[in-house]
């Protein structure tokens, strides 16, 4: 019975592949979006934020790759037009890097109460695994060769997403001159 499930996918086609993975991490960011959704809401009425994410709350997901490696550059929490804090993701699932603007209005007591909330802990590492299968479903290859970039903006509220993704392209271009040379007298 093993021997026929691996035939079975072995014999499936490249494409029949793609469209596979690309419908398993539709479902997949589907699953997480509804969990940011509930986690976000979740944040709004916390003490520890004290309604600071209740104006316009957006957020801005920025990523990167090329040469067969890309990640989740950073991940930033807006409100009110301004940046609320700011994540630094990179290549794995590290320990929280949290930053907060340079004129940020929370007190230090109120900066470890945030980057100690475990709500907000668990919104990172859905929006990581959202991010990285909505770019699988999209964008296949995203990390691959040259490479791409962009970001993602998610408008709370509206609960509209703006996505700006670039491909990186490289090109050669060749010249073919034929020349006479003399070496006489040389």
């Amino acid at each position: 019975m093993e021997n026929n499930t691996m035939k079975e996918a072995f014999n499936k086609t490249f494409d029949q592949q793609m469209q596979e993975r690309k419908e398993k991490a539709k479902l997949r960011s589907s699953l997480a979006k509804d969990k940011v959704c509930e986690l976000m809401n979740t944040l709004t009425w916390n003490k520890a934020f004290n309604g600071m994410l209740n104006i316009s709350p957006k957020i801005i997901i920025t990523y990167s790759g090329s040469s067969d490696s890309g990640c989740i550059d950073y991940i930033e929490l807006w409100s009110d037009e301004k940046v609320f804090l700011t994540r630094s993701v990179g290549y794995s699932h590290d320990e929280l890097s949290i930053g907060f603007p340079e004129k940020s209005s929370l007190s230090e007591i109120e900066k470890e109460n945030v980057m100690q909330n475990k709500t907000l802990n668990s919104l990172m590492v859905y929006l990581e695994d959202m991010i990285y299968d909505m770019l699988e479903e999209r964008h296949g290859g995203w990390e691959i060769n040259e490479g791409s970039q962009g970001h993602l903006i998610w408008d709370i509220v509206k609960n509209k997403v703006e996505v700006n993704h670039e491909w990186n392209v490289r090109t050669t271009e060749s010249e073919y001159n034929e020349a006479e040379i003399s070496f006489e007298g040389v």
